[in-house]
């Protein structure tokens, strides 16, 4: 795939646009570094989806929806092993002090949930905020991924790029393995694994939920062999003075 620089923002590579040099892209297992012609492979995985890991200074463009266009599905032999394009414009006003909306638990069971969530909890924040990101950390909805689009248009509402994790009950029902328990989630947010960088903080979303289907309990709280990859991997280059902020949904360990 490759990463370009989005000089007019509108998400798509534009004829003088120019290719990104030195951007990590992951699947949440192995990080890739893109080359002089903005361009980067990863290796062959089962890992669902690719994911850009936004840098410092750069603003990730947006998908239809308004969440930051980050991630693609894992591109198969129908589209040729390559992922769609990642467009980072340059974002001259990061600012040097950082705010985040965190929310947690919004475990919503019906579209009057997600009303009672937006009048409640997102309508008071609506212009009244100097957030510049927002996370929601796990059990986004009640076991109902047809709630995603409703609650992903409260949440972006606020303005802010916001991120999300799966908790416990955004796994599917009925799911045979761990591997395929968030099918809906990935479809509709994205990336479980992730980062994402501002100038002074660095944000690392981890779906820390092992799944045990037809066992008790059925769940643990834990991280996968590939998350513990990813993060050696990352962590090795990353500069010790910035916050490292970690977003999971329940305790690694009991």
């Amino acid at each position: 795939g490759l990463v370009f620089d989005d000089a007019n923002g509108n998400g798509v590579r534009d004829a003088a646009e120019r290719p990104l040099q030195g951007i990590r892209v992951s699947d949440g297992e192995h990080i890739a570094v893109t080359g002089r012609d903005g361009r980067y492979r990863l290796p062959d995985s089962a890992q669902p989806t690719v994911f850009v890991i936004k840098p410092a200074g750069r603003r990730a463009a947006s998908r239809a929806d308004e969440l930051p266009d980050i991630w693609r599905p894992r591109a198969g032999e129908s589209e040729g092993g390559q992922c769609r394009p990642f467009a980072l414009a340059p974002q001259p006003d990061a600012p040097a002090s950082f705010q985040a909306l965190v929310m947690a638990d919004s475990q919503t069971s019906s579209a009057l949930d997600v009303d009672y969530f937006e009048r409640d909890i997102v309508a008071p924040l609506r212009g009244r905020h100097s957030a510049r990101l927002g996370m929601t950390l796990g059990d986004i909805t009640n076991d109902d991924p047809s709630l995603y689009p409703l609650l992903v248009r409260a949440v972006t509402s606020l303005g802010v790029p916001w991120l999300h994790v799966p908790g416990n009950h955004d796994m599917d029902i009925g799911a045979s393995s761990d591997a395929t328990s968030l099918a809906s989630y990935h479809r509709y947010l994205g990336p479980d694994t992730y980062a994402w960088e501002e100038a002074s903080m660095v944000f690392i979303g981890l779906d820390d939920i092992l799944a045990q289907p037809g066992q008790k309990p059925a769940y643990i709280g834990g991280l996968r062999e590939d998350q513990f990859a990813f993060l050696a991997s990352y962590l090795k280059g990353l500069h010790k003075d910035r916050l490292l902020v970690l977003g999971m949904h329940i305790p690694l360990f009991d």
